[in-house]
Parts: structure tokens; sequence; C-alpha cells
């Protein structure tokens, strides 16, 4: 059985890919595909135009943006699957590359096979942006009747036909009234153009295959995107699809996809979280995938995450974005602690994981991340200004892997474990950048950093490597001993780690160490 639901006519779908899907003995049935932004590669110093920034009125300068595109589908079983393409023919690549797909290619037409909880991308021509992303599911069983209960069938709405959404003092369409103990259902074929914000709520559950988007915002969504070039801006008080803050507890959201303005889920002050099979699609500059601060107790697995900026980021404080002030909330929690994510797939046009960085300053105690534990995932892409750039600002933003102490924050017990790294043609960076900074090195408005300890990498593989690949880095600035006696970087391993098969050990490569760092450890 193949459950499909067509997409509204107000929604935005794809003039590029066809997508046909059939089970044996069954009849071919069309799957709505939708469209998404995603950051080009070209980086994010792009200055905006004047007329661009009256109506934008964040940055001055930030990312030009892709259409990509995504379709989705519930089956009890194998499915044959038909993707075409309307522009050139032939040349298609299906990824992972871990799953090894086979595929008959005939013309602009690819068929092949797939089973629910697959997440493919399907590429033409090597365009990687451009994109299709095909998403299995498995058939949903009816969500059980309850009191509480928020649903939104096949349909497109807006504050202007839907009672449960509003427009904020920003403009911003918004769903803020959700109570305690209820379950938001969005249907296969349900668009709903509104943010959802959750705030000190208990035992909400937001689930099903329907999209909530905030496409509709973002630049050149009047004219369908054929604006050229598209400016990938966001505006000052833009929101996250989802914002969970000021002491949730007990929040479950399953299976939908996010079309993003800005930033797609974002966690503060709250506990008790788990995000799984999740598709989110964040094109701005700034665009995190799921950012979480001052949060214990959180899972995220089986996402698909395709940000313009850092896929998973783990903070101990909010960054400047006004939208992602708590400050009703008087019980800030100085930790982020006890964090998993597991499986799924990674794309960005900036690192995949980012830990530590953000933090308020504090001593007694220090902010910490602590008990972080990434496994079993797979990044496809890091896109991050594949067409160049500067190697002294590579050197200061990149990495795959980059944990950072700032502003007396401390960093410990973070494993990553089993990751499979596809290194995108061009990307200039590195594999891992660990960093307690100085006052002066710090970036943005923070501060020197305090102390990073107890750190593992295991089973880390990336493939497709470049000849002249950066050299990691593992730093401690040199002036530390002035801020406090126990700062620096201890206890970091490096376990089965390899570059196309070659041991890190066989590529000889240095790690840099400056400062106060101690027991790093290659086996």
């Amino acid at each position: 059985m193949i459950k499909i639901q067509s997409a509204p006519r107000e929604a935005l779908l794809s003039d590029v890919w066809k997508v046909y899907v059939k089970q044996e003995g069954e009849k071919e049935q069309e799957v709505s595909v939708y469209t998404a932004l995603t950051a080009d590669g070209t980086g994010n110093s792009h200055g905006f135009p004047e007329e661009f920034c009256r109506e934008f009125d964040g940055l001055t300068y930030g990312t030009t943006v892709k259409k990509t595109y995504f379709a989705s589908f519930d089956a009890d079983g194998e499915v044959s699957v038909r993707v075409v393409h309307c522009g050139e023919a032939g040349n298609f690549h299906i990824r992972p590359e871990s799953c090894k797909k086979w595929f008959e290619e005939r013309g602009n037409t690819a068929t092949f096979s797939m089973n629910p909880g697959e997440k493919l991308v399907v590429e033409a021509g090597g365009d990687i942006f451009g994109s299709l992303k095909l998403f299995g599911n498995f058939v949903s069983l009816p969500e059980s009747r309850k009191e509480n209960r928020i649903e939104f069938k096949p349909g497109y709405y807006t504050a202007d036909n839907c009672e449960y959404i509003r427009r904020n003092e920003h403009g911003i369409p918004v769903m803020d009234n959700i109570p305690d103990d209820t379950t938001v259902y969005l249907r296969d074929g349900a668009v709903v153009c509104a943010a959802i914000v959750l705030a000190g709520k208990h035992n909400i559950r937001i689930c099903g295959r329907g999209v909530l988007s905030l496409l509709e915002r973002c630049y050149g969504a009047d004219s369908g995107f054929t604006a050229q070039p598209l400016y990938g801006g966001f505006r000052y008080w833009a929101m996250s699809n989802i914002y969970i803050k000021s002491g949730c507890r007990n929040i479950e959201i399953e299976g939908i996809l996010l079309n993003c303005e800005f930033r797609g889920i974002v966690l503060r002050n709250s506990e008790d979280i788990t995000i799984s099979n999740v598709k989110l699609f964040a094109g701005s500059v700034n665009a995190d995938g799921v950012n979480m601060m001052n949060v214990r107790r959180v899972k995220i697995q089986d996402c698909h995450i395709q940000s313009a900026d850092d896929c998973i980021a783990i903070y101990t404080a909010c960054d400047s974005i006004p939208t992602f002030a708590d400050e009703e909330w008087r019980e800030p929690l100085p930790v982020s602690s006890d964090i998993e994510v597991c499986g799924g797939l990674m794309s960005t046009c900036a690192r995949p994981f980012m830990v530590g960085g953000h933090a308020t300053g504090n001593t007694a105690p220090h902010d910490v991340v602590e008990n972080v534990y990434i496994h079993n995932t797979e990044v496809l892409d890091i896109a991050s200004n594949i067409y160049g750039i500067d190697r002294e600002k590579a050197w200061y933003w990149s990495a795959v892997f980059r944990i950072l102490s700032q502003t007396r924050q401390l960093v410990r017990n973070i494993t990553f474990r089993s990751i499979r790294v596809n290194w995108t043609k061009g990307y200039g960076g590195k594999p891992f950048h660990i960093e307690v900074r100085g006052n002066k090195t710090a970036s943005y408005t923070e501060k020197g950093g305090y102390r990073i300890e107890n750190i593992r990498f295991e089973d880390i593989h990336f493939v497709h490597c470049p000849a002249g690949m950066m050299e990691s880095a593992i730093l401690s600035d040199a002036g530390m001993e002035a801020l406090e006696e126990n700062s620096g970087i201890e206890g970091v391993c490096f376990r089965d780690i390899t570059f196309d098969e070659r041991a890190m050990e066989d590529r000889r490569e240095d790690l840099v160490r400056e400062g106060r760092v101690r027991q790093v450890i290659l086996s």
C-alpha cells in the first residue's frame, strides 16, 4: 500500500523534477515535488542591493540561494520509484553513496527501488544544489483522538484563513497559543504557513507528514523564485520555524517537513525533547538547522538537515538575534547537557557540527556544554565557499567537526562516533577544529574561553578528499594563562580516523598545538 496526498494548489512546486511511485500489481502514482531554498556555496559575504535591504531589514550581506526540491510518500513495503528530470538528460547520481543504490537510467529518467525509512538524494548533471530529496515513510497508524488536538487536513493554511494562526507584532505568522497536553497533527498535503512557538508548555506533540512553511516570506517568493540572483537574507525579526523555550518539557516533533525562512528548530531553557524523522531546509545566511541553548535531555534521530550554516549547534547562551531572546524566563540554565544526535543525513554550507562557542561569561560556576553523543550519521555535503575562499578566513571559520570554548565556557565529554563525511569538491576547510579562544581571537562579541576536556572521535571516515586538504587544529590561546590556572585543552582522542581509507597517522597530518594542550591521542 502506498499513501500519497497531492499538494495544495497554492504550494510552490517543482518545474524541474517529476516523481512517480508504484508497488507490484498497482497503478503508478505521481508524487508532488515541493520547492525549497538552499545556499549556493558561494559564501555568505554577498552585499545585498539597496532595494533588498529596504524590504529585508536584517543584515546587509549574506548568501545567495538556489532552488532545491523534496518529495515524500508513505508505503508499507518496497516501492519502485521513477524520477524524471526536465532539464538535461542523463548523468544521475543517487546518494548517500553508502547505500549503494542500483538504478536504471534512460535519457532523462532514472528508476530504482526504495523502502520505507529511506532518505535519498538524486542529482542530475552533477548539480548538488538543485537536487531532489526523496523521503520514504512507513505508513502511519491513525492518530489516536485526544481531548486536545489541532489537526490540519490537506490544504493551505495562513493567518487569513486559519483560527490557530495570528500575525505577531512584527507581522510574522505564528501559532503560539497551543495548550499543554496537545497533539498538533499536520496531515500529508497540509502546508501550514506559520512558526510554532512553545513557551513553558508541557506534553506537546507536533507530528504528521505535512509542511510547516515560512518559505512564502523569503525573497523572491512573489515571483516563484525566478529572479536572479536570489538573495538569502532575513528580516530582523525573522523566526525559526519551531521555537521551544521558557521551561518547556516533554516535547516531541516527528515526521514533519520544515521549509524555512531562517533557522529550523531552536531549543532554549527546556528539557526532555525528541526530534525524529524531521526533514528541514534552511537557506538564508546564518540559518542553522537545530540550535540548542540551555537544554537537557534532547534526542535528535533519523533527520534530514540541509542548512546554510551549522546543521547542529549547541551553546549555553543566545547570540544577538532578537527572536532567540527568552527574557521572560527567570531561571536560565547555564548548562546544555545530555544531548544525542543519531542517524540521518546532513548537508551544509558551513559546518555540520558546532559544539560550544556562545556563552554568558559565568565563572561560579562556568557555563557548561557536556555529555554530547553524535553517532551513526552521514554528512553529504560541506559546500562552504566551494568556489574559493581566502585561506586565513577558512582557517578561522571552517571545520567539519568544530568544538570551541569562548566566554569562560567549559566544554567536556563530547563523543563523535561512526560518521561518514563526503568531502565536497572545492571545500577548502579542515576536518577537525578544537579551540579555546582568547580575548583577541574570540568571534563575534565573545570573550576568551576556559576549558575543553574529554573529547573523543572514533570510527570517522572521510571520502573523496582533496590532495591539499587543510590541516586540522587543536589550539589553546597562548594568553589563556592570564585568565585561569586550569584553562586549556585536555584529553582529546582520535581512533580509527581515515581519509579515503588512509589512516590519520599515515597522512602525517599535523595537529597544531599552542598554549595549554595536553593528552592528544592518535590510535
